[in-house]
């Protein structure tokens, strides 16, 4: 890999998802986490501020959902991939965040 590293915004309101997810990623040298945030508007502000390549997205946020939280972040900061992070399987879900800007969707 190149000598540059994916940098990566975690959101999600759930503490012990984003340690766990913390975990993974930081023991990758290709990857730079920039940050991590639990509620809807702070994510929308925290990605325009760091512009990440990546943003993992928890649907289910305080404040502001997922799939708003995706639309926003794709008008304002259209480079940044995101991908959604979410218990429901739900097939109008899904929908929903790849017709927002989403660009994977992943089970918890």
């Amino acid at each position: 890999m190149s000598d540059q590293k994916i940098t990566l915004f975690l959101a999600d309101d759930n503490q012990m998802v984003l340690e766990g997810l913390m975990s993974l990623v930081e023991s990758d040298q290709d990857i730079e986490v920039l940050g991590h945030c639990g509620e809807g508007p702070k994510v929308v502000g925290e990605v325009q501020a760091t512009q990440p390549d990546v943003l993992v997205l928890d649907i289910s946020l305080p404040g502001m959902n997922g799939l708003e939280v995706c639309r926003q972040v794709k008008q304002s900061r259209p480079e940044t991939k995101i991908l959604m992070l979410s218990m429901n399987l739900s097939e109008r879900i899904v929908i929903g965040a790849i017709n927002n800007g989403a660009s994977g969707y992943l089970i918890k």
